[in-house]
């Protein structure tokens, strides 16, 4: 930071990505605001195509085309996303489509890519307008992991501000990279049903909208696939529905651990966190407007 020239906001805990967003946006002052996962790599020139797509359009928030590397190979992670409604066992549930995800990245798709209007950004870099922060109002503290991205998203558009997808900006993040012994509480935490459980509950109350029985299993497979590495039995029991079984005890004890030495210390702090984001909650007012939009948004008829 004093290299730099840049603010450092330091907490001893372990705070969910909105939480921390929250924080900086305290601090704010520019006229755009970029958000940049720890994880990500830029492309040259990543920067000038998202200001100039904010110039260019009405955009409130921009996202770049989001690639990724897997086992060594170049792939498409999202290029835009977009979300709509499913009549399922007589109820209306959340579905989505990445646009070409997991395709291999080629010249050819490439030059075809055009700037387009996208339903929902990720969270691995994003950029907005900071003045339609207020509008779009603060990151959901109750919305700890899943779908945390989804709902900012849906905030835009129940504000009446656009996406914007930027092909000529590319951003990367590399999936072979193991995880440290050092990230293994905070990864486990974080896709685990501690975060992810009322994260979905919040998102499904917030938008009337359900989720299709075995949603929030996919979530713990992301745990299962990388945390593997320092947790052995969680690539057992993908495969066998006898390790399942015989490992199920250490996988929760290890879960409630993490729990109590790592979560549950710091609730009383993220509740004056909250407050300090949403000063006077959130209202009834505001639920109902997100509910409003979500009736309209995931109507199947649509």
């Amino acid at each position: 930071a004093d290299a730099y020239g840049y603010e450092v906001i330091r907490y001893d805990a372990n705070l969910t990505s909105n939480d921390c967003r929250n924080l900086a946006m305290k601090i704010v002052e520019t006229e755009f605001t970029v958000f940049v996962d720890n994880d990500i790599e830029v492309e040259e020139n990543w920067l000038p195509p998202l200001i100039r797509c904010f110039d260019e359009t009405d955009a409130w928030a921009v996202m770049p085309l989001y690639l990724e590397t897997n086992k060594g190979q170049k792939l498409f992670h999202a290029a835009g996303t977009w979300i709509w409604g499913e009549e399922f066992d007589g109820r209306t549930c959340y579905s989505q489509k990445l646009a070409l995800a997991d395709q291999p990245v080629t010249e050819e798709c490439l030059a075809e890519l055009k700037r387009c209007q996208v339903d929902v950004l990720e969270y691995h870099l994003f950029a907005f307008r900071t003045d339609k922060q207020k509008e779009i109002g603060p990151f959901d503290p109750e919305i700890l992991s899943a779908h945390d991205h989804v709902d900012f998203s849906l905030c835009v558009l129940a504000s009446v501000g656009t996406i914007y997808m930027e092909p000529e900006s590319k951003v990367s993040y590399d999936k072979d990279v193991p995880l440290r012994f050092g990230d293994i509480p905070y990864y486990f935490m974080r896709w685990s049903p501690i975060w992810v459980e009322p994260s979905i509950k919040r998102f499904g109350i917030k938008w009337g909208v359900h989720f299709k029985p075995g949603h929030e299993a996919w979530f713990y497979t992301v745990r299962g696939r990388y945390g593997a590495r320092w947790a052995p039995w969680l690539r057992l029991k993908r495969k066998r529905l006898l390790w399942r079984w015989v490992f199920a005890g250490l996988d929760n004890q290890l879960l409630e651990w993490i729990r109590r030495r790592y979560w549950t210390s710091i609730e009383g702090m993220r509740t004056s966190l909250f407050q300090e984001a949403v000063p006077s909650g959130y209202s009834v007012e505001k639920i109902k407007q997100c509910q409003a939009f979500g009736k309209v948004k995931f109507s199947p008829e649509k």
